[in-house]
């Protein structure tokens, strides 16, 4: 994976953005609750709104191969 990663010793070993320990439940959830991009970047300033937006992508490449299955 390119933007994202898991480890189990990050965050109990939840889908993080790569690099961060951020997880992308995190990310999902402020999505739900209608936030934008731009303001998750806000919140989380040493990530650029372009790799936000690529990790959401690669996200949904992830549940569709663990669909596929």
């Amino acid at each position: 994976m390119e933007y994202l990663s898991r480890q189990k010793k990050v965050m109990g070993g939840a889908l993080c953005i790569k690099g961060t320990r951020i997880p992308m439940s995190v990310i999902l959830y402020r999505l739900s609750e209608g936030k934008t991009i731009q303001h998750i970047q806000e919140l989380y300033p040493h990530l650029t709104e372009v790799k936000i937006s690529l990790a959401i992508k690669e996200l949904g490449d992830v549940i569709d191969k663990e669909v596929a299955k």
